[in-house]
């Protein structure tokens, strides 16, 4: 069994590592942030994902949502724990609507937790994937009724559409968050979003090529984000080089994370 645990306590992550350690878990990954739990569920395969509401830089909830909209199968039935402390009700009444299998509201013992995953090992409810909902099926309560069993387990309200791998919907988040960016920009400094970089609306006079690594220089602005092979954003469009980016290209490029191509502008 391979886990993936996402604590930023030490004292909760020293906890519930030895809790794997007494259940036999044969691999666990303990990444730093969200977004390096993101890359490796993207790279390898795992069995649980555990996590904290306090993760970030992606919450708990956008975690949860990425992982049941991902295209590929075993990302998107991975089991999922997420352990509450700071979110209200409606929070987490929304990531339960999101897919998660568990919610264990702190504080919660050592049988708390291990309890919750050998039920997940043993009997997990059905797997779910409509239109609406993408997750373990909740259609069975344990609640005695009168009248005969009128819920139909065979009846589907319609197929999920995932169409995009989780690497995907990583790069469509950072692109819509950039775009977020640019945008109060524009508001705040009267700039305006063309051809996917900031152009000063005083000096439009700006040229676009295409350069090698040797060929770049302080000043410059990328017209194209620059992404790496996996699929994760380097720097945004609009983006002005200085020694710093320029040198950090230079070792992603020697230790072939990225191309080396790079679409530039600059004014004439």
């Amino acid at each position: 069994m391979k886990v993936l645990l996402l604590e930023p306590y030490t004292g909760m992550r020293v906890m519930m590592r030895g809790i794997f350690k007494m259940m036999g878990v044969e691999e666990l990954y303990e990444p730093r942030t969200s977004l390096e739990a993101m890359r490796v569920l993207v790279h390898d395969s795992v069995d649980f994902f555990i996590c904290s509401d306090t993760v970030k830089p992606l919450d708990a909830l956008l975690c949860i949502k990425l992982i049941r909209s991902a295209s590929e199968e075993h990302i998107r039935q991975i089991r999922t724990l997420v352990s509450v402390d700071h979110y209200s009700d409606e929070e987490i009444k929304d990531v339960m609507n999101a897919g998660c299998d568990v919610i264990l509201k702190r504080p919660f013992s050592v049988d708390d937790v291990t309890a919750r995953i050998q039920r997940l090992i043993r009997k997990r409810a059905g797997f779910i994937e409509c239109k609406a909902y993408i997750g373990p099926d909740r259609r069975k309560w344990e609640v005695d009724f009168k009248h005969e069993e009128r819920r139909d387990d065979g009846v589907n309200p319609g197929k999920a559409v995932c169409r995009y791998t989780l690497s995907k919907l990583i790069q469509r988040l950072f692109n819509l968050q950039e775009q977020k960016k640019l945008d109060k920009a524009s508001e705040h400094e009267e700039v305006l979003l063309q051809r996917g970089i900031l152009l000063d609306e005083k000096n439009d006079d700006m040229s676009e090529r295409q350069v090698r690594m040797d060929g770049l220089s302080e000043g410059m602005i990328l017209v194209k984000p620059i992404q790496a092979k996996t699929g994760m954003l380097v720097l945004p469009a609009g983006h002005t080089l200085g020694t710093k980016s320029i040198n950090r290209l230079k070792d992603l490029v020697s230790y072939a994370r990225i191309d080396d191509g790079f679409s530039v502008c600059f004014k004439k």
